[in-house]
């Protein structure tokens, strides 16, 4: 998040027959991402990356998640990344704990 934020909020943005709403919130040790899936048929598939850092799991909703960590083969920058599924409707919460050196 940039130097002086601590929150980021994108309401009804519109990608071809989806309407979400995202939103990212610094809470002392941690970023919690907020995805609202407002409109579609099927549910919206999210693919959450954070670029530059190894980060073994997050929290989805409160549970803890494995994600995947590949270093890019050309530009070889590190991405913890993972899916996330978000019927229409429904509100998935991300939460990363943030370490010293993020």
């Amino acid at each position: 998040m940039p130097s002086g934020l601590s929150e980021l909020s994108f309401e009804k943005l519109q990608m071809g027959e989806h309407t979400f709403s995202f939103s990212h919130r610094w809470r002392e040790e941690m970023i919690e991402t907020v995805i609202r899936h407002h409109q579609g048929s099927v549910p919206l598939e999210v693919r959450f990356c954070i670029k530059n850092e190894d980060i073994n799991t997050m929290l989805v909703d409160g549970q803890e998640v494995t994600t995947t960590v590949n270093r890019h083969p050309t530009l070889g920058y590190v991405e913890s990344a993972l899916n996330i599924t978000v019927p229409v409707g429904a509100i998935k919460k991300v939460v990363r704990q943030l370490t010293s050196a993020n």
